[in-house]
């Protein structure tokens, strides 16, 4: 009935427990390493064409307009012609990422499309959907 929980000699004479924390800790490290790993920020990696000079010189996506536009085309196939009704969308520029993001009504509650694009390659380096 209910746990023991010994007075002395704490873990050190009973492996059956030593076992189970050793796999909790192992289990949390596993779980939680790729949620560290998912927090860095997002980079741009060289391609090829990239590399031997062959991209254009602003990039493949040289402007907002490009970065909305690419965006809004690969929402559509995840979520839906409803994520159009996001716009106006916004696109900024840091660090040779566009981080491109819907909007909602004033007053509307839920989240919006967000997709963040290299500038040198037009790779998608994070995509999302808030709620």
């Amino acid at each position: 009935m209910g746990v023991k929980v010994p007075i002395s000699g704490g873990l050190a004479g009973n492996p059956t427990q030593r076992r189970q924390i050793m796999r909790f800790l192992f289990c949390s490290i596993m779980v939680l390493t790729p949620c560290l790993v998912r927090a860095e920020q997002p980079t741009c990696r060289p391609t090829p064409a990239v590399l031997i000079n062959q991209a254009p010189r602003d990039g493949f996506v040289p402007d907002a307009t490009t970065a909305i536009k690419i965006a809004a085309a690969v929402w559509v196939p995840i979520y839906g012609k409803d994520v159009l009704d996001e716009k106006p969308f916004k696109a900024t520029l840091k660090d040779g990422i566009w981080t491109v993001i819907g909007s909602l009504p004033p007053n509307a509650v839920g989240g919006v499309a967000e997709a963040h694009l290299c500038k040198s390659d037009a790779s998608i380096v994070y995509i999302a959907h808030g709620k």
